[in-house]
């Protein structure tokens, strides 16, 4: 050894011994961590590939969802009615009933796209319903603490304790004819039109979920925030003079976000799930909008002479749920920091 190898390293020595990481945020790095994640990524291709076919699916069938063609009841799948044949033959287009027409001569294709749009629709607005009522609940529960959040958190145990599904039942048998009233005496009124627009089946589903589904959510903010009050910015903030509502909305949630991201995500084939149970049932959406539950409903008169009616709406119905779960559980372990090697 001699005063050589005492000689300080030069810039380039530095820089070929330090390796050189890339710096990323929270959401790349989930990013990163989900398209490992080969389950996940197919099941978000599967619920784009539904999305497509609900939103931009209609725009190229000559058909809507209520529109009856004469002559074309009870058609096979890619069949035409006699007429239609006839139109063909003197060279105009027809568009081919691709899952072929129900017994008033509705084409299916069409309803399965609306079918599948009005599921999603429910589906998501349900899960925005749930997230909103279970923040706002679990983070006054985990901040207050004390006596407020043991009385919060038995409300919810007890509200865990009821049968969701009957509730659900008795709300959609309950609330229709009252709604019904409703409507027909305010017609032109907004609040009117909305329940003729969404049916009282819909809006007891909606209720259902604000007065039980939030449960979960509101569960996993209070232990979120349990955790993140004790954080030095937070005893900081509290010591300089912050009001609760800044430090929920700017210093708990805001890193609360990726949980809340995951259980809602995991919220919304439980919603999908719930509306084709209801309308399978006959308490869905009104005639003639329909659902992929509905449809399933309807095909069952026919089950064994046309078994293709239930066969598709039933394989989409479990494709998205089974979507949403598997794209929801790799969803949540991306965002999950524990998780990071």
């Amino acid at each position: 050894m001699d005063a050589l190898d005492f000689t300080p390293a030069t810039r380039e020595e530095k820089e070929a011994f330090i390796p050189q990481h890339k710096s990323v945020s929270y959401w790349e790095d989930a990013w990163r961590r989900l398209k490992r994640n080969h389950v996940a990524m197919v099941s978000l291709g599967v619920i784009i590939f539904l999305i497509l076919f609900a939103y931009a699916g209609p725009l190229f069938v000559a058909y809507t969802y209520e529109e009856q063609v004469r002559g074309s009841e009870n058609l096979a799948p890619l069949a035409n009615s006699p007429l239609e044949l006839e139109k063909i033959a003197r060279g105009e287009k027809v568009f081919p009933h691709v899952f072929g027409t129900d017994t008033l001569g509705r084409d299916i294709f069409v309803r399965v796209m609306y079918g599948t749009r009005v599921s999603m629709i429910i589906g998501v607005m349900a899960a925005i319903l749930t997230l909103l009522i279970g923040v706002v609940y679990g983070s006054i529960s985990g901040f207050i603490g004390g006596r407020t959040d043991l009385v919060m958190m038995r409300i919810v145990d007890i509200i865990y304790s009821v049968p969701d599904v009957l509730v659900v039942l008795l709300l959609a048998v309950t609330l229709k004819p009252l709604l019904g009233s409703f409507a027909d005496a305010n017609q032109t009124n907004l609040m009117g039109r909305l329940v003729i627009a969404l049916g009282p089946s819909i809006i007891a589903i909606f209720i259902a979920f604000a007065l039980l589904y939030w449960t979960t959510l509101a569960r996993i903010v209070r232990g979120q925030i349990l955790q993140l009050k004790q954080q030095e910015y937070v005893i900081a903030a509290v010591a300089l003079g912050a009001r609760d509502s800044r430090i929920i909305m700017k210093h708990l949630l805001p890193n609360c976000v990726g949980s809340l991201v995951a259980a809602t995500c995991l919220q919304i084939p439980i919603a999908i799930f719930l509306e084709s149970f209801l309308s399978f049932l006959g308490l869905g959406v009104n005639a003639p909008m329909t659902s992929l539950g509905s449809l399933s409903a309807d095909a069952l008169g026919g089950m064994y002479t046309y078994t293709y009616r239930l066969i598709i709406p039933a394989l989409i119905l479990c494709l998205l749920i089974l979507s949403f779960n598997l794209f929801g559980d790799g969803l949540r372990d991306a965002l999950d920091p524990r998780l990071k090697k």
